[in-house]
């Protein structure tokens, strides 16, 4: 199978030791895992070949603009040195989009199917990333709104899955804060709280973050899961480069530690994901649990 060659062939590109987990790849495993859940959700007024191509020209890790893979492998094997991210310009960015995926993950008592949306945050940890690069002459509120849509993606998500519980955290908000301080609250709740009138009557409740001490809960992957998985979707902070999981067991990030207690850098990559799906998020029509299902 294509998918499967393809993800054996990616985890050699990785620089040793930061690919994604072994156990991904045993055969027996991989025919368990759910690819056909996958959907990737984007903006409705984004070009939907730039989607295509930021699902698919990814690298397998990128932090804080340095590359720990082999770009000279990685162009021989799949046409590309280095993520679709690059390619936006200082008037524009490529998409922002989320990926849903019904994760594997590894846990002491074995593995759990748990519902995972990724929501890539704007990266400001370094001045040369193209984030930096394009809002660092925007006014903070266009910002906001931007964040206000990638947030938008996780409650579409949760409706097409009919789930009622969104677990979030605190996307944007760590390493790639950057200038913003006080990110939670002259960007964070400025962009998230008008979403909880917007979408009040849709019943989803809110798990994750206090909104009394603006503090977000603390906790890894996989402690932090809760008994209850199935009606629970959880956030990651992905970054707008790189495979889910980006530096997996040598990246002490939310994202990291998804990465390697999981299976989503193969379920969200199209490389070796054939199954994915496309979802388009109408950013001025509310979705109800009666629209089209995924």
């Amino acid at each position: 199978m294509e998918d499967y060659k393809n993800a054996k062939l990616l985890h050699t590109i990785y620089t040793p030791s930061y690919g994604f987990p072994e156990w991904v790849l045993d055969p027996t495993l991989w025919k368990s895992f759910e690819f056909d859940k996958t959907a990737v959700y984007y903006d409705k007024d984004d070009n939907i070949d730039d989607v295509l191509r930021i699902v698919l020209q990814r690298e397998p890790c990128n932090i804080a603009m340095e590359r720990l893979y082999d770009v000279d492998k990685m162009h021989e094997h799949f046409g590309w040195k280095y993520g679709a991210y690059g390619l936006c310009n200082r008037g524009s960015l490529m998409p922002n989009i989320a990926i849903y995926c019904k994760a594997s993950v590894l846990r002491p008592s074995g593995y759990k199917k748990v519902h995972v949306i990724n929501l890539i945050g704007y990266a400001f940890d370094t001045m040369d990333q193209p984030d930096y690069i394009y809002f660092h002459t925007k006014p903070i509120e266009h910002l906001i709104e931007k964040y206000r849509n990638v947030w938008r993606k996780a409650f579409a998500a949760a409706i097409d899955l009919k789930i009622n519980k969104i677990k979030i955290y605190n996307v944007g908000g760590g390493a790639f804060s950057g200038p913003y301080d006080n990110f939670i609250i002259d960007v964070f709740e400025p962009a998230f709280l008008p979403l909880l009138h917007e979408f009040e009557g849709c019943g989803i409740e809110i798990l994750g973050y206090n909104f009394n001490t603006k503090k977000f809960n603390g906790g890894l992957i996989p402690k932090i899961l809760d008994d209850d998985t199935d009606n629970i979707l959880y956030v990651n902070a992905w970054d707008p480069w790189s495979l889910i999981g980006n530096g997996n067991s040598r990246d002490n990030s939310l994202d990291g530690f998804w990465g390697r207690y999981s299976n989503m850098a193969v379920l969200g990559s199209s490389l070796t994901n054939s199954y994915i799906k496309y979802r388009a998020v109408n950013q001025t029509h509310i979705p109800s649990r009666e629209d089209a299902e995924l």
